[in-house]
């Protein structure tokens, strides 16, 4: 271990993330004490692991190594490494993995000036928090408005459907990554993917992995990063049958907007779900395996008209 100050890089609603300086290694520090979220994070993640290695479809959805678990009272970490987290902090649980390099700072730049309020250009380029760049993949929302906002942080920034497509960037690769991946995480794995992102960040740091290119405006043609997928706190297992499948459509709601959505009214919208839904079908098929009886190979139907049906329900309900 070393002796520098952990540096703190990012928060959520399961813990703190900081940075190990000279390391390619995060700690996330629980927030709650007395919940296991932080040990079902490490479960979760082991496991899905273990199944993404099967697959070389899923090679373009790199996930982060996951090193080791310490509890609160675990002395052989705590003892010589407490002093290195702010003085606020205590010890609690917390979970070591690969950290996920961030944007390039050329395309961290590119979307300040893109994005954020003319005044305040110059202050995000030299804010720290702002070299912490990873960005959500929201193929399956739009912004509402393109009004720059007042706060502007690059920290977890969300970058949506019309955004992507304003960079150049591969959103039907991205939708059909997306698909395959979670084709993976439900028949494979078996969980049902309940929280789970997916972000656009830098290449592993040992070079590892399939990148995603991207064509970028002006000076950023042909820019290199990497399709992460992370955070497996609140995955759950599923069972292999009609319960199981609807756990998993929940948790495709419940989650943040990474997937397309069916009955789309825009045609581009309604492609990139036709896209998603046929590699999801596509790579279910390769994991179930062609032996498998007939009600396991049914389920993959199943969950996708599950999605088409609350879709449905969802829209009815908004417009009443």
């Amino acid at each position: 271990m070393g002796s520098q100050k952990y540096r703190q890089i990012g928060a959520g609603t399961c813990g703190t993330v900081f940075s190990d300086p000279g390391t390619s290694r995060v700690l996330k520090l629980s927030l709650n004490s007395g919940n296991d979220w932080l040990w079902n994070d490490y479960q979760m993640h082991q496991r899905v692991l273990r199944s993404f290695t099967k697959y070389p479809q899923v090679r373009d959805v790199h996930i982060p190594r996951c090193y080791w678990f310490a509890d609160k009272c675990d002395s052989q970490f705590w003892l010589p490494n407490l002093h290195r987290f702010p003085e606020e902090y205590q010890a609690e649980d917390v979970l070591c993995t690969e950290h996920i390099p961030p944007l390039p700072q050329g395309l961290r730049e590119a979307l300040i000036e893109e994005y954020c309020t003319p005044a305040l250009i110059e202050d995000a380029k030299t804010a720290p928090g702002n070299r912490d760049c990873l960005a959500r993949l929201y193929v399956g929302k739009r912004r509402r408005s393109e009004r720059p906002t007042r706060f502007f942080s690059l920290r977890n920034f969300n970058l949506h459907l019309d955004q992507m497509e304003a960079l150049q960037l591969d959103v039907a690769g991205y939708a059909r990554s997306m698909a395959r991946a979670l084709a993976v995480l439900h028949w494979d794995a078996r969980v049902d993917a309940k929280d789970v992102e997916f972000v656009l960040g830098g290449r592993p740091a040992d070079g590892s992995g399939q990148t995603v290119v991207g064509t970028l405006p002006r000076h950023f043609e042909d820019r290199v990063t990497q399709v992460w997928l992370l955070d497996f706190n609140q995955c759950e297992r599923i069972s292999m049958d009609a319960a199981g499948v609807a756990l998993a459509v929940k948790a495709f709601f419940l989650n943040d907007p990474y997937y397309p959505r069916p009955c789309a009214a825009a045609p581009a919208d309604q492609r990139l779900w036709d896209g998603f839904r046929d590699a999801y079908l596509e790579m279910s098929v390769e994991v179930i395996g062609p032996d498998a009886d007939d009600g396991l190979r049914a389920l993959q139907v199943e969950f996708v008209d599950g999605v088409v049906m609350g879709e449905r329900r969802r829209l009815a309900a908004k417009s009443v």
